[in-house]
């Protein structure tokens, strides 16, 4: 398997991902590729090694991947009263 085929067939399926299922995407070519998958994919993808690693490891987790959530709780951005609390709610 090449870098241009895992290329290919990224680019016709970008559009619907979302960062959950483009990452798990790249897991399973990187896991079917076997040894250099992940520098393969990633170099096709322009994914970052550590984002198709860590979907490596949620393949292999079946609890996780039935959630069907897109990121971890508590992942993403703090809201402003978080991180400000001098601000006000209007």
């Amino acid at each position: 398997m090449n870098e241009q085929y895992v290329k290919q067939k990224f680019d016709l399926l970008k559009a619907s991902f979302n960062e959950r299922t483009e990452r798990l995407f790249a897991a399973a070519e990187a896991k079917v590729i076997g040894r250099r998958g992940i520098t393969i994919v990633s170099r096709a993808t322009g994914i970052e090694r550590h984002r198709i690693a860590r979907g490596i490891k949620e393949l292999g987790d079946r609890e996780k991947l039935k959630r069907n959530k897109i990121r971890n709780s508590g992942a993403g951005r703090k809201t402003i009263q978080d991180t400000n609390p001098k601000i006000k709610e209007n």
